[in-house]
C-alpha cells in the first residue's frame, strides 16, 4: 500500500469562535485505504495527539465518500464523557443527520473530511432527526448504525445511554465542586478516526492567556451544567500551555502531566497507556507488529510534528512503500532537514528511510 502526503502540512489557526488546533491536512492519491485502529493502536495513541481537531474546526466541513462523492457536512460529535470516547458523529443531511462511527473516517483536509466507506453504504444508513437532543441518542441505534458499517460493537454499548454534545460544551462555563466559575470551554479536542474525545480546552475566568487542557472524565454534566470536584487552586495549578504556544496541546509530555495530575490511571485507552508506560515516547518506533505503510507515514507525520515541533508544509512529500519510508521536498534548513530524518527512522530504523530531502535555495540532494 503506497499513500502519498503530497500536499499535506499542518497549520496553526485561530479564529474569533475559538481555539483552534493544529490541523492536519492530508490528500491521499487514488482511493482512501480503510484504517484499522486494531492494527497499532497501542503503540500510536500517543503519537496520535497530533491527528487532534477541535469540533469547533470540524463543523461545517464537507464529508464525502471513498471515491471523493459528497455525503454531507460535519455537523456535531456525540461523546460519553466518562471514558473520553467519541461514540458518533453527526453529519448533515437535512432535515436528518447521519450518525458515524470513528472507524469510517479515513482523513481531515483542509477543506473536506474524507471517509473509507462508499456513498452508497452512508445512504443506507440510519437516520437521526435533526430536531432531536443528543438524550434521546440510545445504544440501540448506535449499536445499528456501527453494526451496519461493519464493525466491531463495544460490550458497553447497550439500551439507553448518557450521551453530550460536543459543539453544546463550547461556550460552557466550568464550576468548581463549590460552584466557583472556573472558566469556560474555548474547544472540545477529538482523534476522530481513533473515537477518542482527548481534552476540553478551558480558557479561566479573569485576563490570563493561558489554556487548560483537560480530560473530559474529569468532568460531568449536572442539569446542563460543567463541573469538576475539584476546587479553583488545585485546577489553576494543573498543566497548561500559554495561547502563543498552543502547538505545545499535541505533545505526549503535555498529556502524561495533565492525565497524571488528574489521577487517570486507566479510566481509557490514552490514561492506561500513560500509565503502562510511564513515558510519553511510546510511539510507533516501538510497535512489534508490522504497520500498514498507511500507518506508517502516519507515525512519521506525527513524529515530525509532536517529537521534533516542525510544521510541515506543502513541500515536503512522505511516501511509504512496503515499509520503506522516502522523504522528498524542500526543507527550510539542514536541522530541519535532519530533524525530519531522524524522524523516519525513529519509526522504520535507518535502514528503511530514504532521503531525497533539497534544503531552501539549493537544487541539490542534501546529504546525510
Amino acid at each position: 500500500m503506497r499513500l502519498e502526503l503530497g500536499t499535506s502540512h499542518i497549520s496553526l489557526r485561530r479564529t474569533s469562535g475559538g481555539f483552534l488546533p493544529l490541523t492536519l491536512l492530508i490528500s491521499a492519491l487514488g482511493a482512501a485505504p480503510q484504517l484499522h485502529a486494531a492494527e497499532a493502536a497501542a503503540q500510536l495513541e500517543l503519537g496520535r495527539l497530533g491527528l487532534m481537531e477541535g469540533v469547533s474546526t470540524l463543523q461545517g466541513k464537507k464529508v464525502r465518500d471513498v471515491n471523493e462523492h459528497a455525503i454531507g457536512k460535519f455537523d456535531d460529535v456525540m461523546l460519553d464523557l466518562s471514558q473520553g470516547r467519541v461514540l458518533v458523529a453527526m453529519v448533515s443531511d437535512n432535515p436528518e443527520n447521519i450518525p458515524l462511527p470513528p472507524a469510517v473516517f479515513h482523513a481531515v483536509c483542509r477543506d473536506k473530511i474524507l471517509l473509507n466507506v462508499d456513498r452508497k453504504l452512508v445512504e443506507s444508513a440510519p437516520r437521526y432527526s435533526r430536531s432531536k437532543g443528543s438524550d434521546s441518542l440510545s445504544g440501540d441505534l448506535l449499536v445499528g448504525t456501527i453494526r451496519h458499517f461493519g464493525k466491531p460493537v463495544r460490550q458497553d454499548i447497550s439500551g439507553s445511554f448518557s450521551v453530550c454534545s460536543g459543539k453544546g460544551l463550547i461556550g460552557k462555563a466550568l464550576l468548581s465542586k463549590t460552584g466557583e466559575a472556573l472558566g469556560q470551554v474555548q474547544d472540545v479536542m477529538v482523534d476522530l478516526g481513533g473515537g477518542r474525545a482527548v481534552y476540553l480546552v478551558i480558557k479561566p475566568a479573569g485576563p490570563s492567556g493561558d489554556f487548560y487542557p483537560l480530560p473530559p472524565e474529569t468532568v460531568r454534566l449536572d442539569a446542563g451544567t460543567l463541573k469538576i470536584s475539584t476546587d479553583r487552586e488545585h485546577f489553576l495549578r494543573a498543566p497548561h500551555f500559554q495561547k502563543e504556544f498552543s502547538v505545545d496541546i499535541v505533545e505526549a509530555d503535555l498529556a502524561t502531566k495533565v492525565y497524571r495530575y488528574y489521577g487517570l490511571t486507566g479510566s481509557n485507552e490514552l490514561a492506561a497507556q500513560v500509565t503502562a508506560t510511564g513515558s510519553p515516547q511510546a510511539t510507533a518506533s516501538n510497535a512489534q507488529p508490522r504497520m500498514s505503510d498507511t500507518d506508517i507515514t502516519k507515525g512519521v507525520v506525527t513524529q515530525i510534528i509532536t517529537q521534533k515541533r516542525i510544521l510541515l508544509n506543502g513541500g515536503v512529500q512522505i511516501v511509504t512503500t512496503d515499509g520503506r519510508v522516502r522523504l522528498t521536498g524542500t526543507a527550510k534548513n539542514e536541522a530541519e532537514r535532519k530533524a525530519m530524518i531522524a524522524a523516519a527512522e525513529e519509526i522504520v530504523g535507518a535502514s528503511n528511510v530514504e532521503n531525497g530531502l533539497l534544503l531552501k535555495g539549493k537544487n541539490t540532494t542534501a546529504q546525510r
